[in-house]
């Protein structure tokens, strides 16, 4: 006589994951897709040259969208400083400090504000 071959229908009705796992889960998975940035055309980085400007002289918050390895990352603070030869803009949003590329910017904005 053989034996049942279940293969894995036994355990079928009782998956379950917690959802730590799950979140855990589809981060992985979404850092296994490489985001590839888009190009900007020459009216879009002078816009954002403008309101990088602005920010600077009105001393107002700005968000910079940054193309990273896995997605975009927004960013959003104070511009401190921006060095033309390093090609880089120094923002700060209260301890945090960062350094970002102008050849990564992909999107800069005003802040939405609460009404």
């Amino acid at each position: 006589m053989k034996g049942i071959h279940r293969g894995n229908k036994l355990w079928e009705g009782h998956r379950m994951i917690l959802p730590q796992h799950e979140d855990a889960l589809w981060e992985r998975r979404r850092h296994q897709e490489v985001f590839i940035a888009p190009n900007l055309d020459e009216d879009e980085l002078e816009q954002m040259s403008r309101r990088v400007r602005w920010a600077m002289e009105e001393e107002r918050p700005i968000m910079i969208t940054v193309a990273e390895r896995y997605g975009p990352e927004t960013f959003c603070g104070f511009i401190e400083r921006v060095l033309l030869q390093e090609q880089v803009i120094k923002i700060r949003n209260g301890r945090e400090i960062r350094w970002i590329p102008f050849p990564s910017i992909i999107g800069v904005e005003e802040p939405y504000e609460d009404e």
